[in-house]
């Protein structure tokens, strides 16, 4: 049936099937179907019309996709659920306007009806806001459809275009095939059908080339899963008991090469359980191990405070976490905001971001390339590491999100850096998910959610570095900008 070409709701519920081919669901296809939906409707659409029909497209997608936000605001900020289903979908409507942008510049630059509107400037358009989500006020990459991929025919094409150039691929690659669905044409058939043919091509000859190499080492890892949940995990009076199960899940693990803790682990600064530390330390140096421990770390003087990763054994390091969580982690605008927000009791919320530059962290002579939580959602943190490191180390707390759809996302998040870096990662959050990854994404071993666990196995030490790691996003952005300009060109060219 025919419907007007303004209303929104049929990219709205199109938008709400494009989290299915996210983690945990992985049904790869729907990101396709989801977004040919807005293609199909900004053919014939006018910039204002395409933005409508975008922001809906969002709203649907990220409603459902990162719905888990209601949860982290009503269990941790205020119990209210008029509060926090408000401010979620206020939240959400701020997403959603990156969609809309898209559409509005597609429509903007080219002329409607025309092939360059859907094929060409589109897909460029919805990769660069993509690029713009990732990066504005602190950024928020999450939901990128590049990581419906990581479990489809494409994902071998991660160590070379990573997500972003993913995301323009299959966003390409439906616009050419919902332009066939409008012409009928052979030509437009044949034309699609090659793009499907080449990039499961180049899929196919990215997955037979070894971007890098095994260096015939491997590190024994143990990741320990306390299992502390985020309601008591800062309770002064659970203080003493984490960590006495902290060290009785440590100690039989002394010996092994690498032991890595949660994000936070220990509910204190270094200089409240210093003691305690200095034992770890013991036994770590005298088992020939490296304890990985997050906990808050105090500056001398007590005028910052850091989130961090101590290193406990022969090497003794730290990392400060560089990218920060606004609102969880630190408040924006904080002299204006926080009188107002005094019943959003978040402990640690006024963290201190750490130094760019930081002395690497190492294993004998193994460096390592760690990350605290929503550092991996941001992979330009993990190039800055590259080549020289030869294994990733993630630490996380997902127990913010409870029993939601974000710990499979924030694993499948993890699994796409280990892909597009060729090395192998080992990831331990405080209730799950935590997990062996192996150089390829594939997982070697996983945890139980909502569980105390340790769970061991090796990991190899890869060597090298893949076109991503050496490039980046410039191949990708360069795609894009010429796109953009032959888009704009040609809309230039019509209006003669």
């Amino acid at each position: 049936m025919p419907l007007p070409r303004s209303l929104p709701f049929p990219s709205f519920f199109a938008g709400t099937l494009f989290p299915f081919a996210l983690a945990p669901f992985g049904l790869w296809p729907l990101a396709l179907v989801s977004l040919a939906v807005p293609g199909l409707r900004l053919v014939r659409q006018t910039p204002r019309e395409a933005f409508r029909s975008g922001w809906a497209w969002g709203v649907g997608a990220f409603g459902v996709g990162v719905s888990w936000v209601q949860v982290v605001i009503h269990d941790f900020g205020l119990p209210n659920y008029v509060f926090s289903v408000g401010l979620t979908l206020v939240f959400v409507f701020f997403l959603a306007l990156f969609p809309a942008a898209a559409g509005w510049l597609a429509a903007r630059l080219s002329p409607a009806g025309s092939s360059i509107r859907l094929v060409v400037a589109w897909p460029a358009a919805f990769v660069l806001c993509e690029w713009v989500r990732g990066w504005i006020l602190t950024g928020f990459p999450w939901a990128w459809v590049g990581y419906s991929q990581s479990e489809g025919p494409l994902a071998s094409l991660a160590p070379v275009i990573g997500t972003l150039g993913l995301s323009l691929a299959v966003v390409t690659l439906t616009a050419a095939w919902v332009r066939t669905a409008l012409t009928r044409q052979h030509r437009d058939a044949i034309a699609a059908g090659v793009l499907t043919l080449a990039l499961a091509l180049a899929a196919w000859l990215a997955g037979t080339v070894a971007w890098t190499v095994p260096t015939g080492r491997s590190l024994s890892v143990s990741l320990v899963q306390g299992n502390v949940t985020q309601a008591r995990k800062w309770d002064p009076g659970q203080r003493g008991p984490t960590l006495s199960l902290y060290r009785e899940l440590t100690l039989p693990e002394i010996g092994r090469d690498l032991i890595v803790w949660p994000e936070t682990a220990v509910p204190a600064f270094q200089v409240e359980v210093m003691d305690w530390l200095r034992e770890l330390q013991g036994h770590a140096v005298a088992g020939n191990s490296t304890l990985l421990v997050g906990l808050p770390y105090l500056e001398r003087g007590g005028k910052a405070y850091f989130n961090a990763v101590v290193a406990l054994g022969s090497q003794p390091e730290t990392y400060f976490k560089r990218h920060l969580v606004p609102a969880g982690e630190y408040l924006p605008l904080e002299a204006w905001l926080r009188p107002w927000l005094t019943f959003m009791d978040i402990p640690m919320s006024s963290f201190s971001p750490g130094p760019e530059r930081q002395t690497p962290m190492k294993v004998g002579d193994i460096t390592l390339a760690v990350s605290i939580c929503y550092e991996d959602a941001f992979p330009g943190r993990f190039i800055q590491d590259l080549p020289a490191a030869g294994l990733l180390v993630n630490v996380s707390n997902d127990a913010w999100f409870g029993d939601t759809l974000a710990p499979h996302q924030h694993l499948q998040i993890a699994r796409m850096r280990a892909l597009e870096t060729g090395r192998a990662m080992a990831r331990a959050t405080n209730t799950g998910i935590s997990a062996l990854i192996g150089p390829d994404g594939g997982l070697i071993a996983r945890s139980r959610q909502f569980e105390q666990e340790v769970l061991r196995g090796d990991l190899p030490v890869y060597t090298g570095a893949t076109p991503y790691v050496r490039l980046g996003n410039l191949p990708v952005a360069l795609l894009v900008i010429a796109m953009l300009a032959a888009a704009a060109r040609n809309g230039r060219g019509r209006e003669r």
